[in-house]
């Protein structure tokens, strides 16, 4: 299978990753809630944009599926 990314990851990134698991995880949550905490944030500051509200609601509903799956994962692997 062709990796999707368009640079080599270094042993080492992948070494440390594998070692510090959990807190990847944990933090890859806590982006996750943030990024549909910013939806939402942007939703109040243009109110009067419909169009934009749809598309951020859209993708704060995205984010918190992103978030599920992640605290998904780290319950499975006993991840706190």
């Amino acid at each position: 299978m062709l990796s999707p990314l368009r640079a080599v990851t270094p042993a080492a990134w992948v070494a440390e990753a594998v070692r510090r698991w959990p807190e990847l995880l944990a933090d890859h949550g806590n982006c996750e809630k943030k990024a549909a905490s910013t939806a939402l944030a942007l939703m109040f500051a243009y109110p009067e944009d419909r169009a934009l509200a749809t598309r951020l609601s859209k993708l704060a509903r995205e984010e918190l599926r992103h978030f599920e799956q992640v605290d998904k994962l780290m319950q499975e692997q006993g991840v706190e």
